[in-house]
């Protein structure tokens, strides 16, 4: 990641002693509804994360080792998160009809053109590059339950969806139970799957075997389980 002014802040920080709040006077990972730090002894717990009322966070690609809840977004980040979030466990997004933006499926400008841009999404401050992954906007290794959030991007779990509240609406691919066949439970507003504006590079889900043939890459994928909804 580097700033807009271009220094690379890239590296492993150590969140007892920098919780990343700030970087270079940049805004970076802030949450408690602006008066807190994202990533503290308070937040974390033995199975994974909890983000409460999350006001600032840069776009790019994050991976979680663990579970994953998110509570609320505020000021910068109220329109939406830029991210694909990659949890290995499972993800809770509460009841804050909040937006989860695939980079890819994103404005350029709202991914390389702010404070804080993604060296690993975009290939420079006004281009994205052609990094598959971020096509998705979550990819849960176990379970993906959601209240009313809107998701622009590919949606994959390796076991189950529930949903609860208001409509959860997908633009994008949702492929669910990838590692074994498990059940979708949908309540009250339900899921709405739309993929009519999805082109064929933003359905590429960076998962999967790959073969080229004369420049072209085709993404292939076995389903091992199916069920009509």
């Amino acid at each position: 990641m580097k700033t807009k002014t271009g220094i690379d802040i890239s590296g492993t920080y150590d969140l007892l002693s920098n919780t990343m709040q700030t970087s270079n006077g940049y805004a970076l990972f802030q949450c408690g509804w602006g008066n807190n730090a994202c990533f503290t002894t308070s937040t974390a717990n033995k199975s994974g994360w909890t983000l409460t009322g999350i006001n600032s966070w840069p776009p790019g690609i994050y991976y979680f080792d663990g579970n994953l809840s998110i509570n609320g977004t505020t000021g910068n980040a109220s329109s939406g998160l830029i991210s694909a979030f990659f949890v290995n466990g499972s993800l809770t997004l509460g009841s804050s009809s909040s937006k989860i933006y695939a980079p890819n499926f994103s404005a350029v400008s709202s991914v390389c053109g702010g404070n804080l841009w993604p060296t690993n999404v975009c290939s420079s401050t006004t281009a994205l590059g052609s990094v598959s992954l971020a096509n998705d906007a979550v990819v849960a290794q176990t379970s993906l339950a959601a209240s009313g959030w809107t998701f622009y991007g590919n949606v994959i779990t390796g076991t189950s969806i529930s949903t609860s509240g208001a409509t959860n609406t997908i633009y994008g691919g949702l492929y669910e139970g990838q590692n074994v066949a498990s059940p979708i439970s949908i309540t009250s507003g339900g899921v709405y799957v739309n993929t009519s504006s999805v082109t064929s590079s933003q359905a590429a889900t960076g998962i999967g075997s790959t073969s080229t043939v004369s420049g072209s890459t085709t993404y292939s994928a076995t389903a091992i389980w199916a069920k009509y909804l």
